[in-house]
């Protein structure tokens, strides 16, 4: 979930752990398609 401020706001660590999850959905949904 983001805050309710603009993504330029954010942190540096609150944007490191949202792309870090963003890629780890990335990785597990690659994942799904390649191997059904």
């Amino acid at each position: 979930e983001l805050p309710n401020n603009t993504f330029g706001e954010l942190s540096t660590e609150e944007k490191n752990s949202i792309s870090h999850r963003a890629k780890a959905w990335q990785k597990l949904l690659f994942f799904l398609k390649t191997h059904h």
